[in-house]
């Protein structure tokens, strides 16, 4: 289905670029681009479109090797929980009070073990759990604010949790509306 909807694509292009182009400057002082010719207007030449060939899949020989992916059978200890972004004392200017927070996890969050992150704001525990290493924190009040990442695993026992990073969120102030 995939190689179809992509041979039908890769068609309607090369069709396309088929067809002359025209460029002329508008009364604006534009300059447009169409197949469809003008006063004023000249054609341009194309490069033809890029050919992309796909390899036929092929099965391994027995005695060649084929490297697999394979998940492990217990979760890896994690080495690494540290907030990346916003760092530490930094300063942000969003009006709309919207954070964003990335963080670095080593090995990656192990979701396949039903691991998640729980976000502590402020002493308060976020009621979301997140299964990503980057998230928005929606409409934070103005000033400071210090933020934790704890990490859990499926059955709610704490993992691993990062430093507090405390950075100050100034937005506009609604006394001078």
């Amino acid at each position: 289905m995939l190689i179809r909807l992509l041979a039908i694509f890769l068609l309607g292009s090369f069709q396309v670029s088929l067809g002359a182009v025209y460029q002329y400057v508008d009364e604006n002082g534009n300059v447009v681009f169409s197949d469809v010719p003008r006063e004023g207007s000249f054609e341009r030449k194309l490069s033809d479109p890029a050919v992309i060939k796909f390899k036929q899949k092929t099965e391994a020989k027995k005695n060649e090797s084929v490297p697999q992916v394979v998940e492990p059978e217990e979760p890896l200890d994690y080495s690494k929980l540290e907030i990346i972004s916003p760092k530490e004392d930094a300063a942000l200017r969003e009006n709309s009070g919207n954070v964003s927070v990335s963080l670095s996890i080593e090995p990656k969050l192990q979701t396949n073990f039903g691991h998640y992150l729980k976000i502590s704001i402020d002493g308060r525990v976020l009621p979301d759990k997140y299964q990503t290493d980057h998230l928005v924190l929606n409409n934070l009040d103005r000033g400071s604010h210090n933020i934790i990442a704890k990490l859990y695993n499926e059955s709610g026992r704490l993992l691993k949790q990062s430093s507090s990073i405390k950075f100050h969120l100034h937005r506009f102030s609604a006394r001078f509306r």
